[in-house]
């Protein structure tokens, strides 16, 4: 399911991309206009999108309700949420869906993006372009790669690559069409999910580049995140949510000062755990490679285990998934190999 409002080339872009996956899976790609100027079935032909692409539109009223609508209009048992400036690789597809038909757990699930760099030239083969990493990554390192070993990992489900089964969306009751612009309605669709006792959980195996277009955080667009910000706090009046006050600078486009968002959401992952008596992060002291189950229980029970880094091959599906939604290895510090 795609939002979209007035990025063509991106879109169509992101619709080739989406042409050539490999799956046994039956997939269809929704697209959901926001009441850009032209519609995208008029600028997108058909020999550029998929086959099973179907077009919905609405008044210019923002992502979330743009979201919502998609979601109430998907018709798979999965539902993977895409921008519509991502492009992915042919696996994207079969690589959210594979660990939801091995594992019968609720879990809402991530991928990363990589930034692809602002002079790139997409005639040419992707492979060798230029692209900075994902910004919760600079988190990850000096946490953990495991969701369920942090607190703010409600915080970390970017709409932009995420997936969970349509009948846990609607369990929880979908995106918030209440959310206006850009911001907070897909940390706060997390956060539902969280509070329903469905983990957010991270697939190193679902990655997306993110084409360059300007950069766009104005002072009017940070005062759209803090109405969004204030929306939130009045929806859920929870420790956590408030929480969120220590990212303002990190939003605020005349902040001057060192407040960059990873910093901050490592303050923000420092409060919540203060609030729940969890110690801050141990300085890494061994890095260990696991293979299964028996070798991530003995880390887990180990008495260094918030020193030492669990590698896992990104590959075994059912392990990096499985730690993240066991509470057993909550504690487990991980990595992916």
């Amino acid at each position: 399911m795609i939002p979209y409002f007035n990025r063509p080339n991106s879109l169509r872009r992101t619709l080739r991309s989406l042409k050539t996956q490999k799956t046994d899976h039956r997939y269809e790609v929704l697209v959901v206009d926001d009441g850009s100027d032209i519609p995208p079935q008029d600028v997108v032909a058909a020999v550029d999108r998929p086959t099973r692409t179907r077009f919905l539109s609405q008044s210019n009223v923002g992502p979330s309700a743009a979201r919502a609508l998609g979601g109430d209009q998907a018709q798979g048992n999965i539902v993977v949420f895409l921008d519509c400036d991502q492009i992915v690789d042919p696996f994207f597809v079969n690589n959210h869906i594979v660990p939801f038909r091995r594992i019968p757990d609720r879990f809402m699930q991530i991928g990363t993006r990589r930034n692809l760099a602002p002079n790139t030239d997409f005639s040419l083969p992707l492979e060798t372009a230029k692209f900075t990493g994902d910004e919760r990554v600079g988190l990850f390192l000096k946490t953990s790669y495991n969701l369920g070993n942090l607190e703010c990992a409600w915080h970390l489900g970017f709409s932009h690559n995420m997936s969970m089964r349509r009948r846990d969306l609607e369990a929880v009751g979908g995106f918030d069409p209440n959310f206006v612009g850009w911001g907070l309605e897909d940390c706060e669709i997390t956060y539902r999910f969280a509070k329903n006792g469905i983990p957010v959980v991270l697939n190193p195996n679902v990655q997306a580049l993110h084409q360059p277009h300007p950069k766009n955080q104005t002072p009017a667009r940070y005062q759209r995140w803090l109405q969004n910000l204030a929306y939130f706090e009045a929806k859920h009046p929870e420790k956590p949510v408030k929480a969120q006050r220590v990212l303002c600078n990190s939003m605020n486009p005349d902040f001057i000062g060192p407040a960059s968002w990873s910093y901050t959401m490592l303050g923000l992952e420092l409060v919540l755990r203060a609030d729940t008596g969890r110690p801050a992060p141990a300085p890494i002291a061994a890095d260990k490679p696991i293979n299964d189950f028996g070798e991530l229980s003995a880390t887990a029970k180990s008495g260094n285990v918030g020193q030492t880094i669990a590698r896992i091959s990104a590959k075994d599906v059912e392990l990096f998934v499985g730690c993240q939604i066991d509470p057993a290895f909550r504690e487990v510090r991980m990595a992916f190999q």
